[in-house]
């Protein structure tokens, strides 16, 4: 979201625009985190795409 803002706002001005901010919601990244079933090793498929 953008707010845009008057040179000459003051803080009273821009404290209140926000306020008026919807909260974002947070990506709770603990809810899918060990989730990927991988068929081999990390190290293996990291060597694989690095042709190593």
């Amino acid at each position: 979201m953008t707010i845009k803002l008057d040179k000459k706002a003051t803080k009273d001005e821009i404290a209140s625009l926000l306020r008026q901010v919807k909260s974002v919601k947070k990506l709770d990244v603990q809810k899918y985190a060990g989730k990927l079933k991988w068929g081999q090793d990390a190290l293996h498929f990291q060597q694989e795409l690095r042709d190593e």
